[in-house]
């Protein structure tokens, strides 16, 4: 559980204006950590700039764009960071898109089900969990040894596939255009943009765990995306293409990951407290080398 603000967004403080605006989804909400461990509050606290979170769990691109017209605006900021999802950004542009083709109905959680019985039914880490507690082997997962060499068991979902590659997926388009029209908005108000892009754990901690034997097994040698096939490939075009500030987080959790830590929880798809960590850093270098103070454009 987490305290929500008088808007519903993930915020213990009722904050009216900010001076950077963040979006994105259930990475930027951060409900499986606490507030203060979350990049939005590191990075607020590192910049001495107030801040506001508007992230919202399972939102691809295209919903956030509401989110930044309906309540990102109004808060008057100088800079939004608008936070990707490699994880899952893709497929639902998709449901969204086609959601909207169907009239925008009421939103169908099945017979007999509430918001979080539908929640279970359709989220990767419950089902992760769901999986556990039938005590069934799970086929993707690995040890890690931190830092200071103490093992962890590590799940991932599934290796890289189709849904997470830009290219001829149906979801791209759809994201290229929520994108593009947010830059165009934020450019007309003023607003620097930063887009940060969280990657697919498995891209990142794969690269550091030793497999168990049924998933080294089976584990092809080029599982992983090719660079030229990634998202930040295609996201990096697009933001040159509208010369807006591109953070791609893949280098340096890779790193971090390769020298210990732990950047994502062991048994989720989000984050740990260290790895918000690393893309809180990050963040704080971008608006810091972009020139653009928070603070003093908010008070012109």
């Amino acid at each position: 559980t987490f305290q929500t603000d008088f808007e519903g967004f993930r915020n213990s403080t009722d904050i009216r204006g900010a001076d950077i605006v963040f979006i994105g989804d259930s990475f930027t909400e951060a409900g499986n950590l606490p507030e203060p461990e979350t990049f939005v509050a590191r990075t607020g606290r590192s910049l001495g700039e107030s801040v506001r979170n508007l992230g919202r769990a399972s939102y691809c691109p295209s919903e956030e764009l509401v989110i930044l017209k309906r309540y990102g605006i109004r808060c008057h900021p100088s800079i939004v960071v608008w936070q990707f999802c490699e994880n899952n950004d893709l497929e639902e542009e998709v449901n969204f898109q086609t959601w909207k083709d169907r009239g925008r109905p009421p939103v169908d959680f099945g017979a007999g089900l509430d918001r979080t019985s539908a929640w279970r039914r359709r989220s990767p880490t419950y089902q992760l969990f769901q999986r556990l507690r039938r005590h069934e082997p799970w086929p993707l997962s690995g040890q890690f040894f931190d830092a200071q060499g103490h093992a962890h068991r590590v799940l991932f979902e599934k290796l890289p596939d189709a849904s997470n590659r830009p290219a001829q997926h149906a979801g791209w388009p759809l994201m290229e255009q929520a994108l593009s029209k947010g830059a165009d908005l934020l450019g007309r108000q003023g607003i620097h943009p930063v887009i940060l892009l969280i990657p697919k754990k498995i891209r990142v901690m794969g690269h550091s765990v030793d497999f168990n034997p049924p998933a080294a097994s089976g584990l092809p040698q080029d599982w992983d995306l090719r660079p030229e096939e990634t998202m930040a490939c295609y996201l990096s075009r697009e933001c040159a293409d509208l010369d807006v500030q591109f953070v791609d987080a893949t280098p340096q959790l890779k790193a971090s990951a390769a020298r210990g830590e732990l950047v994502y929880l062991p048994m989720d798809t989000h984050l740990s407290s260290q790895g918000h960590a690393v893309v809180a850093e990050l963040l704080v270098d971008a608006i810091q080398g972009s020139g653009v103070n928070a603070q003093n454009q908010r008070n012109d």
